[in-house]
């Protein structure tokens, strides 16, 4: 079986490997983290993104196992939830013991903060993220779990404007042909300059129109639309 101090040397042997640059502080933590939760870095229960060490999901489950989770409950926050929009909300929470009144964690995806590749896949990462949270505060973990990430570079985007283009490349629609209907709709000259509230109101309009009737949308996008048309 192997000891503490073996799992040790092998992390760090891996690490030195892996990862450039690594200094005797970085090197100091890995050995404090490997004593305190035993976490594998050839299994990637601990990584080192851009300097900063991570905890994996994967790591977090495996400190539950080995110190005897009673067990997690999750469930959606369904005021948080907007399928539509592909926006999802969890609750988990993490019993470490039978008697424990439990540790709560909350996670959210949206395709805004998440990674191109993990599109479609919002609503497993937010439930991913809430147990990680969840997990993190019963172990009291002190790192940030890698599903917490999302993206690894800012979007430049605002979270509104990322939630219309969805809604276009979801239903395969004509970008251009949908601003100009949501400046209408917003009784502005360009979507540019309308408020927040607006773009907000058109939103939920548009997701839930097309949720209805997406073809009736289509037409009206392709064949123009008036202010009647959108009242």
């Amino acid at each position: 079986m192997e000891t503490v101090h073996d799992l040790t040397e092998r992390n760090i042997c891996y690490a030195q490997a892996r990862y450039q640059k690594l200094s005797a502080s970085d090197l100091a933590t890995l050995r404090a983290l490997t004593k305190e939760f035993d976490l594998d870095a050839e299994k990637g229960e601990i990584v080192r993104i851009e300097s900063t060490w991570y905890v994996s999901h994967a790591g977090l489950l495996s400190i539950a196992a080995h110190r005897g989770c009673h067990g997690i409950h999750v469930v959606p926050v369904l005021e948080l939830c907007h399928p539509e929009l592909a926006e999802w909300c969890f609750k988990a929470t993490v019993y470490p013991s039978e008697t424990s009144r439990g540790f709560d964690g909350f996670g959210d995806a949206t395709p805004e903060n998440v990674g191109e590749h993990l599109r479609n896949a919002e609503m497993r990462i937010a439930e991913t993220r809430a147990v990680s949270r969840a997990l993190r505060k019963a172990y009291a973990v002190p790192l940030t779990s890698v599903e917490e990430l999302g993206r690894r570079t800012r979007s430049a985007r605002s979270p509104l404007r990322g939630q219309l283009n969805f809604l276009i490349r979801r239903y395969k629609l004509d970008g251009d042909a949908v601003k100009r209907y949501a400046a209408e709709y917003c009784g502005v000259s360009t979507l540019r300059i309308a408020s927040r509230q607006q773009v907000t109101r058109f939103i939920a309009y548009l997701a839930e129109s097309l949720k209805r009737d997406p073809d009736a949308i289509r037409c009206l996008l392709t064949g123009g639309f008036v202010s009647s048309s959108v009242a």
